[in-house]
């Protein structure tokens, strides 16, 4: 999916400028894909970074 590499890399950002520490595992969950839509415009991913405590 075009733009996930650069998305994962805006949310350590974030994390990061938050003052956050994430964890290591991270993963994907596919809202919308194509097994739903054969429009890749209407594709959605909900990337999850868990924080540490």
């Amino acid at each position: 999916m075009e733009g996930l590499g650069s998305a994962w890399g805006e949310l350590r950002e974030w994390i990061g400028a938050n003052g956050h520490a994430a964890q290591r595992q991270m993963f994907e969950r596919y809202l919308v894909g194509p097994g739903d839509t054969s429009d890749p415009a209407q594709w959605q991913t909900e990337l999850n970074w868990p924080l540490e405590d």
